[in-house]
């Protein structure tokens, strides 16, 4: 089994999962689109690991979600901006048994009991230990929280000029900037 040291989620990562070792180590899992192999990472430090390389951490993506998509918990977090790559946990991050799915991979969700029976893009078919309906809303959750960073980090305020006026900053003698003109404007 290949097993590597370190891992940053990308564009080819379907999920990753907890996988305890034969002397007891939570490795993580990785299952790509034609690939699966352990890092010598837990899921956490895999995650942070990925976020941090790209100018975040686990804890400000969290908040993120949480800013955007409201109260709730096991959020889904934007793991990578720059790839629209979101995961979402089917447990709680902590648990050993928590699996982080990009659902972009995922090709069909069908129920079968209390389990999710999910067809990923490299046509792995996977049982997942979360009902139909909680997997389905952390799924449209992740895609909400992925468009609505999306549509965010587009928006652009728009200032008119239509009658405006305009005021001059005024830099002192002793080279200071002089910014009082604003609680002229304020006025």
């Amino acid at each position: 089994m290949l097993t590597i040291d370190t891992y940053a989620v990308n564009h080819l990562t379907i999920l990753l999962m907890g996988e305890r070792t034969k002397y007891g180590y939570l490795y993580t899992r990785v299952i790509e689109e034609k690939l699966t192999f352990l890092v010598r990472m837990t899921p956490r430090e895999v995650l942070e690991h990925t976020l941090t390389s790209v100018g975040s951490d686990l804890k400000g993506a969290i908040k993120s979600a949480r800013s955007i998509l409201g109260n709730g918990y096991m959020y889904p977090i934007i793991v990578n901006p720059y790839q629209e790559i979101c995961m979402f946990p089917t447990h709680s991050p902590s648990a050993d048994h928590c699996i982080w799915i990009n659902p972009k991979h995922i090709v069909n969700a069908d129920k079968k009991g209390s389990q999710t029976i999910t067809t990923f893009s490299n046509y792995i078919i996977m049982p997942i230990d979360l009902g139909h309906q909680a997997f389905s809303t952390k799924r449209y959750q992740a895609h909400r929280l992925l468009e609505s960073t999306k549509e965010n980090g587009h928006k652009v305020r728009v200032i008119t000029s239509e009658n405006q006026k305009y005021y001059q900053v005024i830099r002192e003698d002793n080279g200071i900037y002089n910014f009082d003109i604003f609680k002229d404007m304020e006025n």
